[in-house]
């Protein structure tokens, strides 16, 4: 009994690793029916912090754009090639980290010069580096 207690006093009063609970920041659904979703809470709290109104961000637009395009071309082998179609500057959501950002970066694959057309070929790029790939959501099921 004197544990269930502990457990209801920690949930209420909040540790960070609770707090912040592994949720989707980003996420597409493939033809088949699969939910991709980009899960960062186990990661970010590593990053460096940043705050818009100070200096740039710890993680440069060009650098994170270099890594994503050789994570992708890595990653997307299955294509001819591949190019970064868009990337995006996102806050972290979770109220305890909300001086971490990411990097949304969608990639645009082709085949045979002609390009692929599909929202799942994302990753983010964090404040230090680190490529984090989108999983299946759970739950998540083929139709």
């Amino acid at each position: 009994m004197r544990y269930k207690w502990l457990a209801v006093v920690l949930t209420v009063f909040g540790l960070p690793a609770h707090a912040c609970s592994d949720f989707a920041v980003y996420s597409s659904t493939r033809d088949d029916g699969t939910e991709l979703g980009l899960f960062l809470s186990k990661e970010i709290a590593a990053t460096p912090s940043w705050v818009p109104q100070g200096d740039e961000p710890p993680l440069s637009v060009g650098n994170a754009l270099t890594t994503a395009l050789a994570w992708g071309k890595q990653t997307y082998t299955r294509f001819d090639s591949v190019d970064v179609e868009s990337i995006s500057l996102q806050r972290y959501g979770c109220s305890e980290l909300r001086d971490k950002w990411y990097y949304v970066v969608n990639f645009r694959p082709y085949i045979d010069g002609a390009a692929v057309y599909s929202s799942a070929h994302f990753a983010a790029i964090l404040m230090n580096g680190q490529v984090i790939a989108p999983r299946a959501s759970k739950g998540s099921r083929p139709r």
